[in-house]
């Protein structure tokens, strides 16, 4: 006589009832979506066109005697090592008199600074 194999029970993703409530939802977030376009259609609304926007370009700068070292691992050329130097330089010897007082910081050279200039006040 053989024993009996127990087959493991596959639960569905969803049951039956949560099936129909998900169709539901989908048909009236169906038929709003549709019922706005053409309520806009109807007010004589014009569609968006993304195409049509204006390009914008995101600028930030840096204030040298009061950004983090994580600020100013945002600048150009600088890395947290860079980054924490420039910090420990200013908190040692005091606040930078002008942007060019940086090549004081081991590690910044003239090259360096004209890279990272746009991006300091």
């Amino acid at each position: 006589m053989t024993e009996p194999v127990e087959v493991p029970h596959k639960l569905p993703f969803l049951t039956p009832p949560q099936q129909i409530l998900l169709m539901v939802f989908a048909g009236l977030l169906l038929a709003s979506s549709v019922g706005q376009w053409g309520w806009a259609w109807l007010a004589g609304q014009p569609l968006v066109e993304m195409g049509s926007l204006e390009g914008r370009r995101a600028e930030f700068s840096v204030d040298v005697n009061s950004a983090t070292w994580v600020e100013w691992m945002q600048v150009p050329e600088v890395g947290e090592k860079l980054a924490r130097a420039i910090v420990y330089d200013r908190e040692t010897n005091g606040p930078f008199r002008s942007v060019d007082e940086l090549t004081r910081v081991k590690g910044i050279g003239d090259k360096t600074l004209d890279k990272m200039r746009p991006f300091l006040r």
